[in-house]
């Protein structure tokens, strides 16, 4: 039998591994913004983005033989969507003793010079600060885009009432019913809206399980999917004609006192709104500028400061093309 031997790590290099060897946070999914129109006006003369709306003139009448048409009708347009980007910022600043850590073998002076050359590659940690801050842009924007859920005219779903197949088809029908100029409708709910269907599902009594044979429902459960993120069905599969996306709750917004949370069945947007070859959602989220990430050395504190900014706004912009989704939020 061979002998075996034991390896006591010194203080001081296991403080050194915890550091190195951290955990990422839990950062929550981003869906919303995957599923709408998106535009970037950086660099052109204007701040804001305009997209008008023309207004439809009224059906064909009757022609009468040998009288002159003097029904004109105005071709006109409706109130445009303005979106107007404004800035958000967000920042870390390490100090130099700490960055120093993630560079063994690296002198204090080495360490300043890295900062002050503007390489953060060099420097592990400034690259773990700089996907955070990312991280911090894109959950509000994430938050702003889930938001435009609220403003929608057309809903499905009751109050404190946990979500339906019904509730689904219901939302879907009040889109179709608009005739949106695509069918791609998209389902935007969040875990529990999820774990709510797949429980109607399995319900022995009052859900589709009463209904379907032995093994068909959980068929449909199957192809519903798990906790995935998006979309949680399989591509190419769908509820309904609808896929189905699970958002953060944490980002979602809620309504009537928080008891619910707000979801949507929406058109899919992709490309610029109105674009040639851009699918027209129901929203659109405007870059003022990309984001944009600066690293600066401050001697005064012996800080490095890292300060990532990002230029957005997300409007509705065809209301036709979305019905949101009120359904029991625990």
């Amino acid at each position: 039998m061979p002998l075996t031997t034991s390896v006591t790590v010194a203080s001081h290099m296991m403080t050194e591994i915890m550091s190195i060897a951290n955990l990422a946070p839990l950062r929550a999914r981003h869906v919303g913004l995957q599923l709408c129109n998106a535009s970037n006006i950086d660099g052109e003369a204007s701040l804001s983005r305009v997209i008008p709306k023309r207004t439809a003139i009224a059906e064909a009448v009757d022609d009468v033989e040998g009288v002159e048409f003097t029904g004109y009708v105005a071709f006109g347009f409706g109130s445009s969507i303005t979106l107007t980007p404004t800035a958000k910022v967000q920042g870390v600043s390490p100090t130099v003793k700490s960055l120093r850590k993630r560079m063994p073998g690296a002198t204090y002076e080495q360490v300043k010079e890295a900062v002050r050359s503007g390489n953060p590659a060099m420097i592990p940690m400034l690259v773990e600060i700089y996907s955070e801050i990312l991280a911090s842009h894109h959950d509000a924007l994430e938050r702003a885009a889930l938001a435009t859920y609220v403003v929608a005219s057309e809903s499905a779903g009751t109050t404190n009432t946990p979500l339906s197949f019904a509730t689904l088809i219901d939302a879907k029908t009040k889109v179709l019913d608009n005739n949106p100029e695509h069918y791609g409708l998209v389902a935007v709910i969040s875990q529990v809206g999820l774990s709510q269907l797949q429980l109607e599902i399995l319900s022995a009594t009052t859900g589709l399980a009463s209904v379907w044979g032995d093994g068909m429902a959980q068929s449909f459960l199957a192809a519903i999917g798990g906790a995935d993120a998006a979309p949680a069905i399989p591509s190419g599969q769908s509820i309904a004609g609808v896929q189905i996306y699970v958002a953060a709750k944490s980002l979602m917004s809620t309504a009537n006192a928080a008891v619910d949370t707000v979801g949507a069945v929406h058109l899919l947007g992709r490309g610029v709104t109105g674009a040639p070859g851009s699918l027209r959602g129901h929203a659109e989220a405007c870059e003022g500028h990309a984001p944009s990430m600066s690293l600066v050395l401050d001697d005064s504190a012996d800080v490095a400061e890292a300060i990532g900014r990002h230029e957005w706004d997300v409007e509705e912009h065809t209301d036709e093309h979305i019905c949101k989704l009120i359904h029991k939020a625990v």
